[in-house]
């Protein structure tokens, strides 16, 4: 690695620092891939922890990834119904969902789960908390009140896992790229916490990713040694124009680091799509069903750039195809949807993991912070009051 000053390095990616970046995109795409292979049948999995080692990852970064991923994964909602169909003026409707955690986490309880709807479109939003019906944990009902006739209401489930673990369903899409609202959303207005409060909510069409308001302010101070700049804090994920954008926001200002002294800074987005058919187990399926986009230094390595096996054996980097914009403390990554497809479910599950390397070796890096798992399911939910 250039220890030099920047204006002494070159700016094309020495193949120790491409080598590094693919680590970091197997890293990545491990800490998701781990959580599903708890899923399965340990005997059909090549061991992830095994894997790292091969890579030549150090047992105390391979011990935080294992603890990181542990009893995590997001909870899933299915059978959603809503009752009645066809509603009249005024009239509320009851919606119910199966909501349950999977893999190693499958007995474990959902925290809490909520109805987000719109009525004109996804402009502004409101919430409908779920409470778990008697005698079965399993499922959720919630009441969206009534409305007026002629009203088009659209609607869909989040969930928290015990852990903080996320499920979204983003129930309408956006039709561009504007820059969120930096304010709460008028739902937000006379609350105590204005700031946790708009954590739960959509603006416009693009979704929140973020802890439970609960568990908010626990979650920052569990963090206070990590730095700012790598500090994820909440996201937003959205759908829309054959792309899907991520948008984090960590406490401090984005920023590569520095290479002399080398002190750099990794943002990592990883996503498995679980309708990539494979035959392929362990790592390769993870590999083949998954992707990382890394947003790095651009001296040393290519700025933004996506990495997946498309279709050979090989670990393939796209430096054209994604974009990674930094503004403050938000970098907004934008991916299409042809690096994750096939995907009729509309099912994606993202991590972010921010990781530094304040030395040349590789056994230097270390794993800093990782964000929640989340499951994000594109649906269109909704109905028409008579």
């Amino acid at each position: 690695m250039c220890t030099k000053p920047v204006a002494q390095c070159g700016h094309s990616a020495p193949r120790e620092e491409e080598n590094m970046m693919r680590r970091i995109a197997l890293l990545t795409m491990l800490v998701l891939g781990m959580a599903v292979c708890a899923a399965f049948p340990a005997a059909a999995q090549q061991s992830p922890l095994e894997t790292l080692r091969q890579l030549g990852l150090p047992d105390d970064l391979i011990l935080d990834l294992k603890e990181l991923v542990d009893e995590r994964m997001p909870p899933v909602a299915r059978d959603v119904e809503f009752s009645p169909r066809e509603p009249r003026d005024g009239e509320p409707v009851t919606v119910t969902a199966r909501i349950f955690a999977m893999g190693r986490s499958r007995n474990a309880p959902v925290f809490e789960a909520s109805i987000l709807y719109t009525t004109d479109g996804g402009a502004t939003w409101s919430r409908a908390d779920m409470t778990r019906a008697p005698g079965d944990d399993r499922m959720w009902s919630g009441r969206i009140p009534g409305q007026p006739a002629g009203t088009d209401v659209l609607f869909g489930i989040k969930a928290v896992g015990v852990n903080d673990e996320l499920y979204v369903e983003a129930a309408c899409r956006q039709s561009g790229f504007t820059p969120l609202p930096e304010g709460p959303p008028a739902a937000c207005e006379g609350d105590i916490s204005p700031a946790l409060c708009a954590l739960r909510f959509p603006y416009d069409c693009v979704f929140p990713l973020s802890v439970s308001e609960h568990d908010a302010i626990s979650y920052e101070d569990d963090r206070i040694a990590i730095a700012k700049s790598l500090d994820f804090q909440y996201g937003h994920v959205a759908f829309g124009d054959g792309r899907v954008r991520l948008k984090a926001r960590f406490k401090g200002e984005v920023t590569h680091g520095t290479i002399s002294p080398p002190n750099l800074q990794f943002y990592v987005a990883g996503w498995l799509n679980p309708d990539k058919a494979t035959l392929e187990r362990g790592l390769d399926a993870i590999l083949k069903q998954g992707g990382a986009v890394i947003f790095a230094i651009p001296s040393l390595f290519r700025e933004c750039t996506i990495y997946q096996i498309a279709g050979g054996a090989t670990l393939d980097a796209d430096a054209t195809s994604a974009t990674c914009a930094r503004d403050g403390n938000t970098l907004e990554i934008s991916v299409p949807l042809s690096a994750v497809e096939p995907n009729p479910s509309g099912e994606l599950e993202f991590v972010f993991v921010t990781l530094s390397q304040a030395g040349p070796n590789m056994t230097e890096l270390k794993l800093r912070d990782a964000s929640l798992f989340t499951r994000v399911k594109s649906v269109s939910r909704g109905y028409s009051v008579k």
